[in-house]
């Protein structure tokens, strides 16, 4: 009877180590893929969880939220965070970066339903900072209606953790203006803008003149 022998001989281990290498270059691309998929859900996860937090606060804003059909409003994640909807670190998992506090959501009337999308192209990197983070709360209501014709005055923004004079910015029906011209019909937003060091908040208000 032959004496068993133990181990592997050379040429043994050859193939066995050709034939791990072969399946790990088959599971690699799957486990790579599975990792991207896990990513893009993560991120999808935070997008929901922003219309989430969008939708919450437009239940807590329906009186100033009384649209007429077809017309919009703009916020913003920073106004979500500073009115404390959303945590100010709010990562995006697939940078690892904080979703940027100036990323917009759309706020539209449809029937007798408010509408939520998030604009997820939008926005900068905001580097987080902590309790010190420059906040910016509106004074007013969100979206002021203004007739034709009619004087505007903007009620401003409350500022905490900044010194500094927001930055303010116009735009008509998205495109950039020097001011709210109450003469012209449209949807006007007002950008509130302030910034301490790499850190910055922006919110909105809007402002529809019919």
């Amino acid at each position: 009877m032959k004496e068993r022998r133990n181990g592997f001989t050379l040429i043994e281990l050859l193939v066995v180590i050709i034939i791990l290498a072969a399946v790990s270059l088959l599971l690699v691309p799957t486990v790579l893929d599975a990792i991207d998929t896990f990513k893009g859900n993560s991120y999808e996860d935070q997008i929901k969880i922003i219309e989430t937090a969008a939708q919450t606060w437009g239940t807590d804003h329906l009186y100033a939220l009384e649209f007429y059909e077809g017309d919009t409003a703009t916020i913003t994640l920073g106004q979500l965070k500073g009115e404390g909807y959303l945590d100010y670190k709010f990562l995006d998992p697939t940078t690892k970066k904080n979703f940027p506090d100036d990323m917009t959501i759309t706020v539209t009337k449809k029937g007798k339903k408010l509408r939520f999308h998030v604009n997820s192209d939008t926005g900068t990197t905001t580097k987080y900072s902590g309790d010190d983070q420059p906040r910016l709360t509106l004074r007013g209501d969100v979206v002021q209606y203004v007739e034709l014709g009619d004087t505007y005055v903007d009620p401003g923004v409350d500022k905490k953790n900044t010194t500094k004079t927001p930055e303010i910015t116009y735009a008509k029906n998205g495109s950039p203006v020097s001011a709210i011209n109450t003469v012209q019909a449209g949807t006007y937003t007002i950008t509130y803008k302030v910034s301490n060091d790499n850190t910055s908040t922006t919110i909105m208000r809007t402002v529809i003149v019919k």
